[in-house]
């Protein structure tokens, strides 16, 4: 018996030094009174914003190019997402790398989308060394994910990359960076004087919210940018807040879900287009049903809500083209056990890596484009701007990754993505309002 009860006190004993050493308490400071939000709004207020001009000499607007390279995978790799997946067994739709590039007197911009679940920092980096050395003119690279929950793993590594993003697969990773780089070359190659225009289109029976479907806000807008070059091609931008993930999980074909079908009808009607998800947290796509066919048909549906908006867009020369980028720099994880007891920060890292993050903004004559490093929030742009007359695009998957920010009123909810994912909480939702607010600021004038 008093073996027994010696052998029970040491499990004990060592379940509390465990504890001890593996959790601590979750931080409720408000984030106002955080060194890492002074860090973040000193960096927004400091950072110098870069700026391009029509040509002052003949008046010549911006020239823009834009060229697509496949990603898909020539064998079988784990899928990405839903956690720990099979291989695929064969290809629906394929999965491309997209690039567009900007440029003025001999400098560079570019907006990169993949069709991938994220765009992971260890790719964002390697493709802006590999395509610094091949354009050295590009000076930032503004990227975005269609975030399909059915493309490939074989880019991150790690326990959390082996676990939910398909793993590590050198071959793959080096594709996904030559093909990306590829398309920033070829893009380059076919630059024209371009004209440009935005509208945005109420899309409510696509959308639909997943925490509190009843209540909860939706953001709804399918945001459109028009490039027209002056040879007469066109290009689309399109951007809308579903989360890219409609097809059941243990389906076995690649595919870019209802954002395929989106882009292939498009593409059937004008030269190029490039999808980028929105503010996708709290978002579910509406398609009726979650097989290949019914998901498809979906994206073809928006696909036509957007040609329609396509033919009424007003274009006109572009003229300034300004960008910047800004470190963000936010609170230690909060990956959360208990109400109250979260991971140790050296814990979480070891698992998932350190947050480090940045904002990415760009801004096409009056056009404003923030790039965000998590899964964004619909339901916060109504806190940062006024609908419908607004010309600002948010978009999610920028090339660092800091989880969710969601709408700081479902902290204490037991949904899986507030509870596991929301690691910059609590408050992410409003300082994350307010970093946006002072970046568009910063951009330039305030079009509300």
């Amino acid at each position: 018996m008093k073996k027994l009860l010696f052998y029970l006190f040491a499990v004990v004993f060592v379940l509390v030094l465990a504890s001890a050493a593996c959790l601590t308490t979750i931080d409720y400071t408000p984030y106002k009174e955080l060194a890492c939000a002074k860090q973040t709004f000193s960096a927004l207020a400091n950072q110098p914003i870069q700026q391009l001009q029509s040509s002052p000499t003949t008046g010549q607007a911006i020239r823009v190019g834009w060229a697509k390279c496949n990603i898909t995978p020539s064998f079988p790799v784990r899928m990405a997402g839903y956690g720990i997946r099979k291989k695929f067994e064969g290809v629906h739709d394929s999965l491309w790398a997209r690039a567009i590039v900007l440029e003025g007197q001999r400098r560079q911009v570019a907006i990169v989308g993949l069709d991938l679940m994220m765009v992971h920092p260890t790719v964002a980096a390697a493709i802006r060394t590999r395509a610094k050395t091949l354009l050295p003119r590009l000076e930032q690279i503004y990227f975005t994910a269609s975030h399909t929950h059915h493309g490939h793993g074989g880019w991150a590594a790690g326990l959390v990359g082996w676990a939910t993003l398909g793993g590590y697969d050198q071959p793959i990773f080096d594709k996904i960076v030559s093909q990306t780089v590829e398309a920033l070359h070829q893009a380059t190659l076919h630059l024209q004087p371009a004209q440009i225009g935005y509208t945005q289109l109420s899309a409510t029976d696509f959308v639909q919210h997943r925490l509190d479907p009843k209540n909860g806000k939706t953001d709804d807008w399918l945001r459109l940018l028009k490039i027209q070059q002056a040879n007469g091609k066109t290009a689309l931008f399109a951007s809308f807040s579903a989360h890219n993930n409609s097809l059941t999980h243990d389906l076995p074909l690649l595919s870019n879900d209802y954002v395929g079908g989106f882009l292939q009808k498009i593409e059937k009607k004008i030269d190029f287009a490039l999808f980028a998800a929105g503010m996708v947290a709290s978002h579910n796509a509406a398609c009726g049903g979650d097989q290949y066919t019914e998901v498809q048909k979906c994206g073809e549906r928006l696909a036509d809500l957007a040609l329609l908006g396509l033919q009424t867009i007003q274009t006109k020369k572009l003229e300034t083209l300004r960008w910047g980028t800004a470190p963000l720099v936010v609170r230690e994880p909060q990956l959360r056990i208990t109400k109250d007891l979260k991971l140790r920060t050296w814990l979480f890292e070891a698992l998932v890596g350190k947050l480090d993050a940045q904002i990415t903004g760009l801004q096409l004559n009056e056009i404003t484009m923030l790039g965000m490093p998590c899964d964004f929030s619909g339901e916060l742009f109504s806190k940062i701007a006024k609908q419908p007359r607004t010309p600002l695009l948010i978009t999610s998957f920028n090339g660092s990754y800091i989880g969710y920010v969601s709408d700081d009123q479902y902290f204490f909810t037991h949904h899986s993505e507030i509870r596991d994912m929301n690691w910059a909480a609590p408050e992410s939702g409003e300082y994350f309002v307010e970093i946006c607010k002072k970046m568009w600021e910063k951009l330039g004038e305030n079009w509300e």
